[in-house]
């Protein structure tokens, strides 16, 4: 998982020849987090330089409103990531703007159409570490 956690285009060979183990024993490993653990391949971008405003936030709402609001933000264009949180807050939302001017629009459209009994803002300046987890770590570690 570390090697893939690195570079998941690292070839298999060179995987292998890292972790000093056979090409099929690597093939085989692959095989089976991909069904078990590996949600999706994907690139890690740096959205600031895109040009997009980051607004991350936590959310408690009325009982009423947390199922629709699940389903609404799910469908939402500018959302990148959705947890469920098991305290403190239903949800946190990470979502990427053009401006902070739409931001701004979708929280007030936000605070309108549910009954928020908590919002707690996070506006990004940068994200200094990402998708550090794991990297390090060897075959044995």
């Amino acid at each position: 998982m570390s090697q893939l956690r690195s570079d998941c285009r690292k070839p298999i060979l060179e995987i292998s020849s890292a972790l000093q183990i056979s090409r099929y024993t690597v093939t085989d490993r692959l095989r089976i987090l991909q069904r078990t653990v590996i949600q999706k391949y994907t690139a890690l971008l740096d959205f600031r330089r895109l040009g997009y405003f980051h607004l991350c936030f936590s959310i408690t709402l009325s009982e009423d409103d947390k199922e629709v609001f699940c389903r609404y933000i799910q469908q939402h264009s500018f959302l990148n990531t959705l947890y469920k949180l098991q305290e403190n807050g239903d949800y946190f939302v990470e979502m990427l703007f053009p401006t902070r001017d739409e931001a701004e629009d979708f929280l007030s459209s936000l605070r309108n159409a549910f009954s928020i009994t908590h919002l707690h803002l996070f506006f990004v300046e940068k994200p200094l570490v990402q998708e550090s987890f794991l990297p390090q770590l060897t075959e044995g570690g």
